[in-house]
């Protein structure tokens, strides 16, 4: 008997997200799995989570990822996740949300479609200003203040 996909979640989450366990990709994801609106205009597959998560674990600590509410309809889940984590660069624990529809068939994932706040993990970080969104909102631009960008 195979897992159910929120227990595949689970296993996603607790293996690559957690511990960093890439192998659990080759456990859980179908050869030809592509997930989609992660990233705009790239369908991430296999080695471009292994890319991913090695970024994310090099920027945070103390991951912890939390199904908060999950919908589950034949081989299709629906989930919000929560996740908690601590700045590397500030050590300052901080909570952001996603969430992620797939569909699995014989214990692998065969479909992922995410959408994760990445704004909100990047504030948390440093890496923009606090309260972009509704900044941003206002109609005024983040401006960099590089000696790199000027001509």
């Amino acid at each position: 008997m195979y897992p159910t996909p929120k227990e595949m979640l689970n296993r996603w989450f607790q293996g690559l997200w957690v511990n960093g366990d890439t192998t659990v990709l080759d456990e859980l994801f179908a050869e030809d799995t592509e997930a989609v609106g992660l990233i705009p205009d790239i369908a991430m597959k296999k080695p471009e989570f292994v890319v991913l998560a090695e970024a994310v674990r090099e920027l945070c600590t103390d991951i912890q990822v939390e199904i908060s509410h999950a919908v589950e309809a034949g081989d299709w889940i629906a989930v919000r996740i929560q996740v908690e984590a601590v700045s590397i660069m500030h050590n300052r624990p901080f909570q952001v949300s996603g969430h992620i529809m797939a569909r699995a068939s014989e214990g692998k994932f065969i479909e992922m479609i995410s959408q994760f706040d990445f704004l909100t993990l990047f504030e948390n970080l440093g890496q923009m200003p606090e309260n972009t969104l509704p900044v941003c909102l206002t109609g005024q631009q983040l401006v960099w203040a590089s000696t790199a960008l000027e001509s």
